[in-house]
């Protein structure tokens, strides 16, 4: 094992052809729209998708790192139950964004509540929708960003 560290660490050739991990085109187009427009914007999205935002040098509210939205961590409330209640009916989605007046955008895909809700808000406005424009086989994805 460590013998293969070695090897890898120091061949230039391993490193150059290091593949890219795939991610879907809607996502990939999502987080460009978010940076082109609001470079310090503030997202909302699931905590998977909120790492490659974050890879993109975009803040999100809610990332992969669920160690640290427990409340046993963060000594304050459980984020992350507040987060999957909402995301799955159990607690109104407005309830929700309302304690995090810092959102700007919501990215969200097909298997969000989100996805549907805030096309019908008020409050938000559709910015990108990568559904019908790539392969059928990809996650169907939407900004929206909240209304000044």
């Amino acid at each position: 094992c460590i013998v293969f560290l070695v090897v890898f660490a120091c061949s230039p050739i391993l490193l150059s052809s290091a593949v890219r991990p795939s991610v879907d085109a809607g996502l990939e187009e999502s987080v460009q729209t978010i940076k082109k427009d609001n470079q310090d914007a503030k997202i909302l999205s699931d905590y998977v998708d909120a790492g490659y935002a974050e890879f993109h040098g975009l803040h999100c509210l809610f990332d992969a790192r669920a160690e640290v939205f427990l409340k046993e961590t963060s000594w304050q409330k459980d984020f992350l139950k507040e987060h999957t209640d909402m995301v799955k009916g159990a607690t109104y989605y407005k309830d929700y964004l309302d304690k995090y007046p810092e959102i700007t955008h919501v990215l969200t895909h097909g298997e969000n509540l989100l996805y549907v809700y805030l096309l019908h808000d008020p409050d938000y406005e559709l910015v990108y929708d990568s559904a019908g424009r790539f392969s059928s086989d990809e996650e169907e994805y939407r900004v929206f960003r909240k209304k000044s």
